[in-house]
């Protein structure tokens, strides 16, 4: 497979995987990440670095609406998405 692509069956084991936390809202999403974030900020959370700076988090519709379309095409190229992470990666090591 081209770099930079996943396939289905790697998006729907990692949305299965994710489902029974997943929160309805983005409003409710950010409030459990950025709650997570402020801990890691404070030291609250035991077995991590604490970094020095972690602002807040804020949804972008824009991002989430070229996600969602790359989802329904079932396939996606992470270089499509001009994001300064690789998502993909990241969900995968959280969720295992």
């Amino acid at each position: 497979m081209a770099k930079g692509f996943i396939d289905c069956p790697e998006i729907m084991w990692m949305v299965r995987r994710m489902k029974a936390t997943l929160v309805h809202t983005p409003t409710e999403y950010l409030e459990k990440h950025n709650t997570y974030r402020t801990r890691l900020l404070r030291g609250d959370v035991s077995g991590q670095l604490q970094p020095r700076i972690m602002p807040n988090l804020t949804w972008s519709w824009r991002l989430a609406s070229e996600a969602e379309a790359s989802a329904s095409r079932c396939k996606v190229n992470s270089d499509e998405i001009p994001a300064t992470e690789n998502i993909f990666a990241s969900v995968s090591r959280t969720v295992k």
